[in-house]
């Protein structure tokens, strides 16, 4: 051995068992221990050492070793050294000694015949100075040495948590060992201490709980590090926001660089499918997550596709940011095209290639909007309508809106058009306006069509937009009215007050309706100018207006000023109305008002609130003036009634006396009276009891109206004076039971009667003797005489064999609606197609004959009477006549106290044979269109029996004209 060693020795050398606990050694040994040794053994080198040396060195032993010292060590050490004098060691070394020999060094080399001389590689001079994810594992070792493979002692040292990334990431339940034998020995001395580390890597996601993953992996403190992670069990990123969503089998790995940067990378497994408010399914999602410093927020994603807007929607892909700590979700949605948002109206639309954001909170948000251009004009069912785009551009903008405000709400999903339409408005205006569909009278249970398109069936377009080019008079081109109406209003549209436009297309037949609300003014001639804000609602028939305008006044109108210039009607407290309609429109309500005003045709001007006629009306009335023509008008006074009377038997809740009108009617050849009590009658059944609410709406609330007029006739050509006098009674609604009759339902039964009695005398002198022949009595004396004027009925009776009454019995029609629902092509079904999911008989008949003149302009022009007669019995068999027979059998002994009847019974065979004889009719011929009525001449005839061994006979007969 060389004379200059250390200064001392270790009192004891260490024992190297593979789960001994060692002393952690330095990271390198000093370059002058490496540099120092002699290039070979001494020849005077003892090849033992005596058993008296000292297990120490005297304490001022020098702390260097000379140059020339030898850059071996000997291949077969002695048990122990001999004590030497340090005061021979030179004095010239350039570095320092330990204090004492490192522990980890092992207590004897191997011999020479076994092992090979160990080269020592060279350490850097200087501690490393970034630290780095292997330095900072090795800071926390403890010296601990992994067990060898080959012995049955195992070993978990822990050793606490590291914070590797404060805020980010923590490495908890540490295992940290190091494999030590001879052969890793250059790695320790050359810094790059082998470590073996197993834990948990906590990573904090924001959340309550953070997410952990176990880890794994061996360290090179001198090399980039990977650790491998994974988690036991699915993890779910947002609990909250997408309870479905799973992160199952998340995979990845912890990475530290030689520069002191480091990286977390992690992916899970796929996830089939999960959806959101039924408007978001989800599809294939994958999870990541990823963290590089110096950042300290880790970034939680994930990609799949999507199908926006439920099972009518359409497919993107998606590539999601997930937010833990605020429980949101921002995704870049990107669509491939060939969705057919509207594939029955607009079936050669489909959706171009678009990209849009898609953001998402727990709270319940949902939010997505797109845009796109659409290559070329688009045409709505006809060649009038055209969507084309703003500013020059040839196609409109497509667009896509799926929201919802929070949890609360219903999400809402629209495909749309932003484009500028050009209509026919008294004069022609272009309109920018939003396309959308109208489902609201879409009937329920239309099945869809293809996964990737809409289902538009029963839907119609609805265009809005805000006009603001100038004002407009929509009633200048309407010829029917009197020029003074005609120029009368005045839509007022500028950008301080612009005119809200509402179209509603519809196909099957092409159709176009307009609702309006904006300013107006109107300027009566005499009556004076009135002002104020308006709705309107009609539609627009070869280019013209038809429909009705309502606005509320906001100033008096001038033709109510007295002479010392105040006004009569500035001390009411109700509120006045001005309208102009092409036709006479009932029911119409203003917006914010719960009343309802029948608008007649022409000119109006309406009052509602306190009576102003309280010896006649003690109650609210509304009161209207129309002005019809420049030499006619019209005055109507509504008084509310409201008299209740509980009634609780025979399927009647309650029976009321609603409203008593007073109608007057002035123009130059006639002058009439009229009016009309109207009840109504709450009803119940098996189907439930109906508190009439809702009146309008509710089926099984019956609302009459019984009425009766006079109109004195000063001139009708060639027929002279007269005098008309009308009753009619009508019921509106489905009496489904009528007085506890079962299984029977009466629906809108009405019967008018008008009588025209003519002056004696006019008719005995010509014209008038050719027109009336019958009023010339044989005696020549001039008495009254009467003619029908107008004769009609309508009732429509329904029996249910079995099962349930169908659904469209229980909403209320509206006057002279057909009862059955629309047929393929739009046309009213014909009345043995009407229910087809139910079983049930149907018997109606109608009728009306209103001789001339009336209200039908062609068939007047042509000096035609309005006639119709309608008569219909759908499929019935000689076993459903003694059916119905016996529930009013059973009906009538029941109300009469008798108690119920007995079930009907027959021989046997003679039920099969009675049901197997059928038949059934529909005739109508019909002058008018209206109601159940369509315009022609309609026959159709059906009959079957079974003969059993007789034979069999089925006869069918149609015709149309």
């Amino acid at each position: 051995l060389p004379l200059n060693l250390p200064s001392s020795l270790p009192s004891k050398s260490p024992t190297h068992s593979p789960t001994k606990s060692l002393t952690k050694p330095p990271t390198f040994l000093p370059s002058s221990l490496l540099t120092n040794l002699p290039s070979s053994p001494p020849s005077n080198l003892p090849t033992s050492l005596p058993s008296d040396l000292p297990t120490s060195l005297p304490l001022n032993s020098p702390s260097s070793l000379p140059s020339n010292s030898p850059s071996f060590l000997p291949l077969n050490l002695p048990s122990s050294l001999p004590s030497y004098s340090l005061s021979s060691m030179p004095s010239h070394s350039s570095s320092s000694l330990p204090s004492s020999l490192p522990s980890y060094l092992p207590s004897s080399l191997p011999s020479t015949s076994s092992e090979p001389s160990i080269t020592l590689t060279k350490a850097p001079t200087s501690s490393p100075s970034v630290t780095t994810l292997g330095t900072s594992l090795f800071s926390v070792w403890d010296g601990v040495q992994c067990p060898a493979e080959d012995t049955e002692t195992i070993t978990k040292p822990a050793v606490g948590e590291l914070v590797l990334i404060p805020g980010a990431v923590v490495l908890s339940d540490l295992s940290v060992c190091m494999a030590i034998s001879l052969t890793n020995l250059p790695d320790v001395i050359d810094a790059s201490a082998k470590l073996t580390v197993s834990g948990f890597t906590v990573i904090s996601v924001g959340a309550d709980k953070p997410l952990v993953l176990q880890m794994s992996g061996t360290v090179f403190t001198s090399r980039d590090v990977v650790l491998q992670m994974s988690t036991t069990r699915p993890w779910k990123p947002l609990p909250t926001l997408l309870p479905d969503f799973l992160m199952p089998n998340l995979m990845g790995t912890l990475t530290g660089d030689t520069d002191g940067s480091m990286s977390v990378q992690a992916r899970a497994k796929q996830v089939s499918s999960f959806s959101l408010a039924g408007v978001l399914e989800f599809n294939n999602w994958e999870g990541t997550l990823s963290l590089e410093t110096p950042d300290t927020q880790v970034k939680f994603g994930a990609a799949g596709t999507m199908v926006i807007g439920g099972t009518n929607g359409f497919s993107v892909k998606a590539l999601a940011e997930l937010d833990l700590v605020n429980g949101s979700l921002s995704a870049t949605a990107t669509h491939s095209g060939g969705w057919q948002p509207f594939p029955s109206l607009l079936p050669s639309f489909s959706s171009p290639e678009f990209e849009a954001a898609l953001n998402l909170n727990s709270g319940g948000l949902i939010s997505f909007k797109a845009f796109v251009t659409a290559p070329s004009p688009i045409m709505l069912f006809d060649t009038s309508l055209m969507l084309t785009g703003k500013d020059g551009i040839a196609g409109p903008i497509f667009g896509v809106d799926l929201s919802r405000k929070d949890s609360t709400a219903k999400p809402s999903f629209a495909a749309y058009f932003e484009a500028e339409v050009s209509i026919s408005f008294g004069t022609q205006i272009d309109l920018h306006v939003r396309t959308g569909l109208d489902c609201s009278r879409k009937q329920i249970g239309t099945p869809r069509t293809s996964p990737r398109t809409s289902d538009d069936t029963g839907c119609s377009f609805t265009l809005v937009a805000d006009y603001t080019e100038g004002n407009i008079k929509p009633l200048e081109a309407v010829t029917s009215l009197p020029k003074e109406v005609q120029n009368a209003l005045t839509i007022h549209a500028d950008e301080v007050s612009p005119a809200r436009f509402v179209l509603d297309v519809s196909t099957s037949p092409y159709a176009l309706s307009f609702q309006v609300s904006s300013t107006f003014s109107v300027n009566i001639g005499e009556w004076g100018f009135i002002s104020g804000r308006m709705e309107a609602m009609g539609g627009l028939e070869d280019g013209h207006v038809a429909g009705y305008f309502i606005g509320k006044v906001d100033t008096p109108p001038l033709f109510a000023t007295r002479s010392d210039g105040s006004n009569t009607l500035s001390g009411i407290t109700g509120s006045m109305y001005v309208s102009v309609a092409t036709s006479e429109v009932a029911s119409v309500s203003f917006p914010g008002e719960s009343w309802l005003l029948d608008v007649p045709e022409g000119l109006a001007l309406s009052y509602s609130g306190p009576s102003i006629m309280p010896l006649i009306c003690s109650d609210n009335t509304t009161v209207s003036i129309a002005y019809t023509s420049a030499d006619s008008m019209a005055l109507s006074t509504k008084c509310d009634i409201d008299l209740l009377a509980e009634v609780n038997t025979l399927g009647i809740t309650h029976f009321a006396f609603r409203m008593l009108t007073i109608k007057a009617d002035i123009s130059p050849t006639s002058v009439g009276f009229g009016l009309t009590a109207s009840f109504e009658i709450a009803t119940h059944s098996s189907l439930g009891y109906s508190n009439c609410k809702e009146p309008d709406t509710e089926a099984a609330c019956l609302t009459i109206d019984l009425t009766a007029s006079i109109s004195f006739i000063t001139i009708q050509p060639p027929s002279g004076k007269s005098i008309v006098i009308d009753f009619n009674a009508a019921m509106r609604g489905n009496w489904m039971e009528p007085l506890g009759l079962r299984n029977f339902a009466i629906a809108s039964p009405s019967i008018g009667l008008g009588i025209q009695i003519y002056a004696p005398g006019d008719f005995l002198h010509p014209p008038t003797w050719m027109a009336l022949p019958h009023c010339i009595s044989q005696t020549g004396v001039p008495l009254p005489c009467a003619q029908l004027k107008r004769f009609e009925w309508g009732v429509t009776i329904y029996w249910k064999r079995t099962g349930i009454w169908p659904s469209a019995l229980r909403v209320k029609q509206k006057g002279k609606e057909h009862p059955c629902p629309d047929g393929p092509s739009g046309v009213p079904a014909e009345p043995r197609d009407c229910f087809p999911e139910s079983d049930l008989v149907t018997m109606r008949s109608h009728f009306v004959y209103e001789k001339t003149p009336h209200d039908d302009i062609l068939l007047s022009s042509l000096g035609l009477p309005r006639l119709g007669l309608d008569l219909v019995l759908t499929e019935i068999s000689l076993y459903d006549i003694l059916a119905m027979g016996l529930d009013i059998a059973s009906w009538i002994s029941k109300t009469s106290g008798n108690g119920v009847v007995d079930p009907l019974k027959l021989p046997e065979g003679v039920d099969d044979f009675l049901k197997e004889v059928k038949f059934g009719f529909n005739v109508q011929l019909s002058l008018i269109e209206e109601g159940v009525f369509q315009r022609g001449l309609y026959l159709f005839g059906k009959a079957q029996a079974n003969f059993a061994s007789l034979g069999n006979f089925f006869f069918m007969f149609e015709a149309e004209l």
